[in-house]
């Protein structure tokens, strides 16, 4: 498949391959988990359900591989189907998607896993932004929380989904709602998302050939993301103007994959944070060309 080259193994040396890596009983569905970008809400709820059966009576050392298909299905319910034009997907049907995600990532806290620290942070963030102000802030007190512990495990070799944790943290510094809850810091969103693209490869299961954080998409969307954060709080439109090129470089590119049907087993969620990509580049090209453009933008990234 995918994007650019491996970067910097070295920065990540040690990482060892989780329990997710290894058969169990929840690999019975993977025929069906493969063909996630070909189901709809309901569907994938269906699907959820028979691996939440089979992460109820799995042994103890399933439940961790369980889990992760499980928590992948709830995001792509409740953070990245919606994304999608004419999804037609409820606000209520999302917040159940994501409560089920941390449901399942609560039974795992005790192991203080990396997919643990992942599933919780990463359906933390997608749940505060269907709430209101209080809301937020409730999501936002408990993101911070866990902030820390997560930081803990991606620092010391654990990693999931290329660059996950790190992944998580960069979107929760670079967004601007965060801000009155003391989470946004531009340069460290970017900090965090140069970590996740540098992530090297491995083996994830059930996806047949190891992946890196330079081939998940969604790390590329969130270094453009930070890079015009920080480029607004530089007050330096070239950095703005830098982190955009970014966005429209990853649009054509995943443009290009999908034209050639290359864009491999994680089609989906690529094409979900292509949208996102979409979205913030419609407002990035709008301030830009404004001449008050900085004002614009945080007015534009703080709705």
């Amino acid at each position: 498949m995918m994007k650019k080259a491996c970067a910097v193994a070295g920065l990540f040396a040690g990482i060892s391959i989780s329990a997710a890596a290894s058969a169990g009983v929840c690999t019975s569905l993977n025929d069906r988990f493969s063909a996630r970008a070909e189901l709809n809400f309901d569907q994938l709820t269906t699907l959820r359900a028979e691996y939440k059966a089979l992460y109820d009576s799995a042994p103890a050392g399933d439940k961790l591989e369980c889990a992760t298909y499980l928590g992948r299905i709830d995001i792509l319910r409740g953070g990245l189907l919606p994304e999608f034009p004419n999804a037609d997907i409820s606000v209520e049907k999302q917040k159940a998607a994501l409560d089920d995600c941390l449901n399942v990532a609560g039974d795992l806290k005790e192991g203080n896993t990396a997919e643990y620290h992942y599933f919780y942070t990463a359906c933390l963030g997608f749940r505060g932004k269907l709430e209101g102000l209080m809301g937020r802030i409730q999501y936002g007190l408990m993101a911070r929380a866990a902030k820390g512990p997560a930081l803990e495990v991606a620092r010391s070799g654990g990693n999931f989904e290329a660059g996950g944790i790190y992944r998580v943290m960069s979107a929760l510094a670079g967004n601007r709602l965060a801000k009155p809850l003391g989470l946004y810091d531009s340069e460290e969103a970017l900090q965090y998302a140069n970590f996740a693209l540098a992530t090297p490869s491995r083996s994830l299961p059930p996806f047949s050939s190891p992946l890196s954080g330079q081939e998940f998409f969604e790390n590329h969307f969130y270094k453009a993301q930070s890079t015009i954060a920080y480029g607004i709080d530089q007050n330096n439109k070239d950095t703005v103007i830098e982190g955009n090129q970014m966005l429209t470089d990853n649009i054509d590119e995943i443009d290009f994959l999908r034209e050639v049907e290359e864009l491999g087993e994680r089609k989906i969620e690529t094409l979900a944070y292509q949208q996102m990509m979409i979205k913030l580049k419609a407002k990035a090209d709008a301030c830009l060309a404004t001449s008050d453009w900085n004002q614009c933008l945080i007015d534009r990234l703080s709705e």
